[in-house]
């Protein structure tokens, strides 16, 4: 739904609508749940642009929500306080200040 840059993924339809207006860069990362996605954010860096972020998406909880037993399944109070912790970075983030 989101990693995917066809329509009618998420993504290709931003890039589209804000064409000539703003730079969309979509970072899918398949499987991940908010207990693993920390362990991408470093990774993130290195898309981060000079100008001041505008904006940002966070799509998750679908992996998260698997049943009880599957490897990819967080607990929902364990799924907030992940979320909490994401946004508070992100609104720290020098570039969106």
């Amino acid at each position: 739904m989101t990693s995917p840059s066809v329509p009618p993924a998420s993504g290709a339809q931003l890039a589209h609508a804000y064409c000539r207006k703003a730079d969309i860069l979509n970072r899918g990362v398949s499987g991940y749940n908010s207990r693993w996605l920390p362990l991408f954010r470093d990774s993130l860096a290195q898309f981060t642009l000079s100008d001041k972020i505008l904006l940002y998406i966070l799509w998750l909880g679908t992996n998260d929500a698997c049943l009880p037993g599957y490897p990819h399944h967080v607990l929902l109070s364990e799924f907030k306080e992940n979320l909490r912790t994401m946004i508070t970075e992100l609104r720290t983030h020098p570039l969106t200040q």
